[in-house]
């Protein structure tokens, strides 16, 4: 018991070591759960993080789904999932059987979870996300575990917030500069397609997107026209679109910006 009690402040030390110099939040998860990897032998974790109402899964052990492919978990906020009824209460959540606890959504798809221990990411602000270990074992986490979770959930979730901190600056400096290269070409140039194409470009390099367009109305027809592109959306240039059926159309005739997560999903999408 005293040497598990060792190897654990030295893991928590360690860890926190080792992610208060990291500034990418990505590589900051991955390093968080390798590191308790080597120390426990965890046969499954995952940091998930708060978005909206729901809690995405970022980061997974193993593997990383994201480099497998694999559609990243969502869970509702107070909802669905061990996860997601911590994340709303913020207290740590100890499962050890798992078919008795009518939150338990299974995952990973793979393997056999019979106990779960989940602890919240926990800043001044509130809960950010959610720490997360299963076995395949009955009963396989005690209070030291919970314990110990907490403690290196407390870490992760301060690196976390530096880091975006970190990220939330460095995009502002590139937002800025965007500003100032396409205030110089509005002022240096009349042609209106290499304009908006310069346009398009910016915005997508600073929101790391796939592709972009701007689209301009025709009120008379009712719809509006991909004038501009970048990336990924080169088919659409010259489309035509009716503005009660697109997500432009409604941005249009609502005179404001709109955010869709789930187009397959968009009752606002023909």
């Amino acid at each position: 018991a005293e040497q598990r009690r060792a190897e654990q402040f030295r893991v928590i030390g360690e860890v926190g070591r080792r992610i208060t110099s990291i500034l990418d939040v990505d590589q900051l998860l991955r390093e968080v759960l390798g590191e308790v990897n080597m120390a426990f032998g965890y046969e499954v974790m995952g940091i998930a993080l708060i978005e909206g109402d729901e809690l995405v899964m970022k980061a997974s052990w193993p593997p990383d789904w994201h480099e497998t492919g694999e559609t990243p978990l969502r869970l509702k906020v107070g909802e669905t999932g061990v996860m997601g009824w911590v994340a709303k209460i913020g207290q740590s959540m100890r499962v050890p059987d798992v078919s008795f606890e009518s939150y338990y959504v299974k995952w990973p798809p793979v393997g056999q979870t019979r106990s779960e221990l989940a602890v919240p990411l926990l800043t001044k602000a509130g809960v950010i996300g959610v720490l997360n270990v299963e076995s395949e074992r009955i009963n396989a986490f005690d209070e030291s575990d919970v314990a110990v979770m907490q403690a290196l959930a407390n870490q992760a979730a301060i690196a976390i917030e530096n880091a975006r901190l970190y990220e939330s600056s460095n995009r502002q400096v590139a937002q800025l500069t965007a500003l100032q290269e396409t205030n110089r070409a509005l002022a240096s140039t009349l042609e209106r397609d290499a304009l908006l194409n310069l346009i398009m470009e910016q915005a997508t390099t600073l929101l790391r997107a796939d592709g972009g367009m701007i689209n301009l109305v025709d009120w008379e027809q009712h719809e509006d026209e991909v004038v501009a592109y970048s990336g990924a959306c080169a088919q659409f240039l010259g489309a035509h679109g009716s503005l009660d059926t697109s997500l432009s159309g409604w941005a249009t005739l609502h005179k404001q910006p709109v955010i869709s997560n789930r187009l397959a999903e968009d009752e606002r999408i023909s």
